[in-house]
């Protein structure tokens, strides 16, 4: 399943990156910046999926990310943000410098899913596949819906799409042995879907 999972998630993770390369911002902290710079093992789904603007060295421990500044993330401009914290979620896209960037202007920032563990980072393990896997639908939603509002079409996007409930209740079933339910994957998704 892991080896499977692996490369049909990598593979999507590459053709949403060579479609349409976003530039992705991986926040932490209830501030938002603390950040998972490019190529730290806590950043590897992120990199793989676009390109990181965390261009920092690795700073700190490694799961609470390098310190940053809320003025070096709005220079960055990051055409996608992915905040760790439901706080930070909740009230930084309304704040200066936070909504001058690219990606709260366009509505293309999410919470990264926690349960049972943080998709993306922490622990690095068999979660990251769930990540890999989200970010890919992510990455190819907001990429293809850029392209489709300059070409005046739209929805066509939606063929490719990752089943993400069926990922997920697939990962739940094999490593957890917990069948998903509606309200389960409701709760893990919320605020983290195009």
């Amino acid at each position: 399943y892991c080896n499977s999972t692996y490369q049909s998630a990598s593979q999507a993770l590459s053709d949403a990156k060579s479609a349409h390369e976003l530039r992705i911002a991986y926040l932490l902290g209830s501030d938002g910046t603390n950040t998972m710079p490019e190529s730290s093992m806590q950043a590897s789904v992120v990199d793989a999926a676009g390109d990181n603007v965390m261009k920092l060295d690795p700073l700190g421990t490694p799961d609470s990310g390098t310190k940053t500044s809320a003025q070096q993330i709005a220079l960055w401009n990051p055409d996608l943000m992915l905040f760790a914290s439901q706080r930070a979620f909740n009230t930084l896209p309304t704040r200066k410098p936070w909504k001058s960037t690219a990606a709260i202007r366009s509505k293309c920032y999410y919470k990264v899913p926690r349960l049972p563990y943080n998709w993306l980072s922490s622990p690095i393990g068999p979660n990251q596949l769930l990540g890999m896997q989200w970010l890919a639908l992510i990455c190819d939603a907001n990429g293809a819906d850029a392209d489709d509002a300059d070409a005046g079409n739209a929805g066509t996007a939606d063929e490719n799409r990752i089943d993400l409930k069926a990922c997920v209740a697939e990962h739940l079933e094999i490593l957890y042995h917990h069948k998903l339910t509606n309200a389960e994957y409701k709760q893990m998704t919320k605020h983290a879907l195009p």
